[in-house]
Formats: C-alpha cells, sequence, structure tokens
C-alpha cells in the first residue's frame, strides 16, 4: 500500500489523501483549501475509485463537486441525511441569536453563562450562580441545550 499525502500535512484545511495499491486508489478527504497559498489539486487527475470522508467540514470535502459523477462517495451514516442536519443547523442558529439578545439583558457583568452545543462530545450549559457541586446539565442534542438556556433566561427575566 502507498499513502501519499497531497494536502494537509503542513497546513489546515484542504486535506486529501490517497491510499492506493496497484489494483484501486481511495482518497480520504477531498478539502477544499483553507488558504490562498495552498498546493492546487487537479481532481480530474486523481481519478480514485473513491472517496471516503472523515467528517464534514468544507475543509475535508469541499472539492467532492469536481469528482467524476460515478465515483463513490462515503461518509459515516450521521451525516447522509443532510437536509436534516442543514434544518439542524438553522435551528441552532435561530436559537443562539434569541440567547444572545436575551442574555445582554438578562446577565449581569460579572455573570458568567457557559453553553456548548456538540453533536459529538455532548452539549451542556453552565449558569451564573450554578452552585460547583451541582451536576452540569448535560444533553446529546445541542437544540435542547439551547433551548433551556432560553427558558432559563426567559424566567430570570420576568423577574
Amino acid at each position: 500500500m502507498r499513502i501519499l499525502i497531497h494536502r494537509g500535512s503542513s497546513e489546515i484545511g484542504g486535506t486529501c489523501i490517497r491510499l492506493s495499491t496497484e489494483q484501486s486508489s481511495i482518497l480520504l478527504d477531498l478539502g477544499l483549501p483553507l488558504s490562498k497559498n495552498s498546493k492546487e489539486i487537479d481532481v480530474a487527475v486523481l481519478e480514485p475509485d473513491a472517496v471516503l470522508v472523515s467528517h464534514p467540514h468544507q475543509d475535508h470535502f469541499g472539492l467532492i463537486e469536481a469528482l467524476k459523477p460515478d465515483v463513490p462517495v462515503y461518509m459515516g451514516e450521521l451525516y447522509m441525511d443532510a437536509d436534516a442536519a442543514a434544518a439542524k443547523i438553522h435551528e441552532c442558529f435561530l436559537l443562539a441569536d434569541q440567547i444572545v439578545s436575551l442574555a445582554k439583558s438578562v446577565c449581569k457583568g460579572s455573570d458568567k453563562l457557559t453553553i456548548v452545543g456538540s453533536d459529538f462530545h455532548g452539549s451542556y450549559l453552565e449558569i451564573p450562580d450554578q452552585d460547583p457541586q451541582e451536576e452540569t446539565n448535560c444533553f446529546r442534542d445541542p437544540v435542547d441545550v439551547l433551548i433551556i438556556a432560553l427558558q432559563w433566561m426567559s424566567d430570570k427575566a420576568e423577574k
């Protein structure tokens, strides 16, 4: 087996790694570079038998459209429903916009409100004046933690 790193070893983004044998070749990622000084890749010359996308960031799959249509692209089941993922991201941004404006009126200068949303590592919320011994509110879905944060701030605003 031969491994050739076309791009991504000395820069962040634009990842493209070729794994090949005498019979076939697979690309691990085919990403859009983040830097204008990045090495150009002629996708047509690569002629992979397949592409495996590590995760759904443009710097890992952004050049997929340049592939021939018959080249299969594989990625985890989590990313296969692009419409559902886009809807969830949209919902998170709408909630985040509401949270930011409400936080400005509810939280005092010394208050520390921490909201972390991640599908991969869990989402959690730490509110101002929370007892350090109290368990952090952990959730799997970032939408859940955003809704709870918004509810906490709405309740605080009504007081």
